[in-house]
């Protein structure tokens, strides 16, 4: 999927399912402390038999954008 978009964990895909989504809360370093805090990162396991890997990459890339900067789902240009 890409350097940027990582995850330890995946998912079997069983049918009638086509993809999974999981999103979790993450440890991060703030002022040089851990600290737990609602990051959303994305894990996303598809079955490329149903979906195309190009646009299950690229709709996980839109999601992360939409998520890191929602005010583009008001911009019309």
């Amino acid at each position: 999927m890409g350097a940027s978009i990582s995850s330890s964990h995946s998912f079997i895909i069983h049918k009638p399912l086509a993809l999974a989504v999981k999103i979790t809360n993450q440890p991060v370093a703030v002022d040089q402390e851990v600290i737990v805090r609602p990051m959303l990162p994305l894990s996303l396991t598809v079955d490329f038999r149903v979906v195309d890997r190009g646009v299950a990459v690229e709709a996980m890339n839109d999601l992360k954008q939409l998520i890191e900067h929602p005010n583009h789902l008001f911009y019309q240009g």
